[in-house]
């Protein structure tokens, strides 16, 4: 039995870890650091929070998810998706507290997925629907920050429609624009593309540089300009949120679900990267059940809904990271901020969060893989344009929730039996499938490859193409099942009905290859007592040798003018 201290990879990390490593640590834990300060307070703000409940997500959903997550890169905190979901919780709710709530329950639901371990599966979602929802989540950013460029508050709306109704009324017919702010705004705005354009500035942490030149423009011009609010010089206390009651957690629990998965995503797809930067592997698991329990905690912490960071986790690889310890070293960086210098918070111009922002968002839109959707097939376009509108006219949870269904309807549809049943034959000792421009091969035995598994949304669809491609006179057909790893209800029912009318007909099935896993499950249903007993062979070549020692007609053989199979009688 495995000690439990074993499912902790950072023991193991502990007892190998010498000071080169910590060096490397060291200096890439400040760096993402510095880089998590103004990004951490922009998120938070972005979502219409209070800016320091970033930076205690920062802090607890980041030592959290380092020292019990699966990977030894990816650096967890606020990102720009999340927060601009929990933008629509706020201004549904008119209570900052739900957030709170929300953020333990993406931490049960993203736990209870690492326990049922389908971690590696939370990863399959189609690109266009990716692409579709960042560039929606891109549109929102920009058009929410563009206005706090000219400290014009719009409040918080639910939808991009919404922001442009607002942008209209206040910024086009009200004029309400004050254009000292918009000076120091698009100078920070410029000065980071400027240096992002810069190949030099490669490992600089230009958030914080963005951060520093707009607090010294501010402070030279003396413009008249909204300021952030002093930050508390401690962590909060742990506390039970007030709103944590059941009708508000079966309130919130659909949208834990929804922006659950959508963290869950986010956070393995960074940790993936930070995998494929680095050549170190990673627990798709136990980084998902890191992530949960971050999560789960920062809600008695007054954090906010975390994710695994990329420009965090790619800024931590291209600081020399060596291991997880500078993602502990990163959320402590951020911890003695709080405590020492989280009051000079009140000199920081709202408007330098809110260009920080609308990079990120300009940022956020990948053209590249915009363009590629578009050269592909018409089924890609149409769910690119269906998740990016559902994102921009709805609220974000329902956004992913359109675009989870629209995953599931995707991958069903790319695992549709019409695609993973072929008729085959034996050429040369090997299968392949048969060549319908050739006459069929044996007038008495059908064989039939399945290459996927037998569940309840390819059922019904094997079932028709299994009826559709049975020769009529092949009173025998085998059926090769090592492809098989899963068969659920549906997919015994299916098996069932086709081996009841192959009776019927007077015909028999064979099956070949059945996995142990699936081999139970036609015990449990009952399909196994409808095939007939010695009817099921661990290879092909014994499903043929079966076929010809029970049930072969030799007098069709000695009319037949092929010879398939090497057990074929001879004229």
């Amino acid at each position: 039995m495995k000690s439990i201290l074993s499912y902790f990879d950072i023991i193991s990390v502990a007892r190998d870890y010498n000071r080169e490593k910590f060096s490397k640590d060291l200096g890439a834990g400040l760096t993402v650091g510095i880089i998590a300060l103004p990004q951490a307070l922009a998120f938070a703000i972005l979502g219409w929070l209070p800016p320091e409940w970033g930076l205690y997500a920062a802090i607890v959903a980041g030592l959290i998810g380092a020292i019990f997550g699966g990977s030894e890169h990816n650096v967890t905190g606020p990102t720009s998706a999340l927060a601009v979901a929990l933008a629509v919780i706020v201004a549904k709710y008119h209570n900052v507290d739900m957030v709170l709530l929300l953020a333990i329950l993406i931490g049960v639901v993203q736990m209870s997925l690492a326990l049922a371990r389908v971690g590696s599966l939370v990863r399959f979602i189609p690109e266009p629907v990716l692409v579709g929802f960042s560039t929606g989540v891109a549109c929102i950013i920009f058009g929410s920050q563009f206005p706090k460029m000219f400290d014009v508050s719009i409040g918080s709306p639910e939808n991009f429609i919404e922001i442009v109704e607002k942008v209209w009324q206040k910024m086009i017919i009200g004029h309400a624009m004050n254009f000292e702010a918009a000076i120091i705004g698009f100078s920070v705005f410029f000065l980071i593309f400027g240096l992002l354009a810069w190949k030099k500035t490669k490992n600089l942490p230009i958030p914080l540089i963005a951060l520093v030149f707009g607090v010294g423009f501010s402070l030279l011009t003396g413009f008249d300009i909204k300021m952030l609010a002093a930050i508390p010089n401690s962590l909060p206390a742990f506390h039970l949120p007030e709103v944590f009651t059941l009708e508000n957690i079966k309130i919130l629990f659909p949208s834990a679900i929804a922006l659950g998965f959508l963290a869950s995503v986010e956070s393995l797809a960074t940790a993936q990267i930070a995998s494929k930067m680095t050549g170190v592997k990673f627990d798709s698991n136990k980084e998902l059940f890191g992530q949960g329990l971050a999560n789960f905690f920062a809600g008695f912490f007054k954090g906010i809904p975390s994710t695994g960071s990329f420009s965090r986790t790619a800024a931590n690889v291209r600081s020399g990271g060596a291991t997880r310890f500078a993602m502990i070293i990163h959320s402590l960086f951020l911890l003695l901020i709080v405590l020492v210098f989280s009051g000079y918070s009140k000199h920081i111009p709202s408007v330098v969060l809110a260009a920080i922002l609308l990079t990120v968002a300009i940022r956020m839109v990948e053209v590249s893989h915009i363009k590629m959707i578009f050269r592909s097939t018409g089924s890609d376009i149409m769910i690119f344009l269906a998740t990016l509108s559902a994102t921009l006219i709805f609220d974000l949870i329902k956004a992913i929730e359109i675009g989870v269904f629209l995953a599931m309807v995707f991958v069903l549809r790319k695992v549709s039996l019409g695609e993973h049943i072929h008729e085959v034959t034996v050429r040369d000792d090997r299968i392949e499938k048969i060549d319908h421009t050739e006459p069929r091969y044996c007038p008495q035995l059908q064989l039939l490859q399945i290459d996927a598994p037998l569940f309840f949304g390819v059922a019904s669809h094997f079932e028709e193409a299994l009826i559709t491609m049975r020769a009529e006179e092949a009173r025998v057909v085998i059926l090769r099942m090592k492809a098989v790893t899963h068969i659920d209800m549906s997919g015994t029912m299916a098996l069932e009905e086709i081996c009841e009318r192959l009776k019927k007909q007077g015909g028999v099935m064979i099956l070949s290859g059945v996995t142990e896993e699936v081999l139970k499950v036609l015990k449990k249903s009952g399909v196994y007592d409808c095939i007939e007993r010695g009817n099921f062979t661990p290879r092909t070549k014994d499903a043929i040798r079966l076929f010809f020692a029970k049930y072969a007609d030799t007098s069709i053989c000695a009319r037949c003018p092929h010879r398939v199979f090497k057990e074929c009688p001879k004229i």
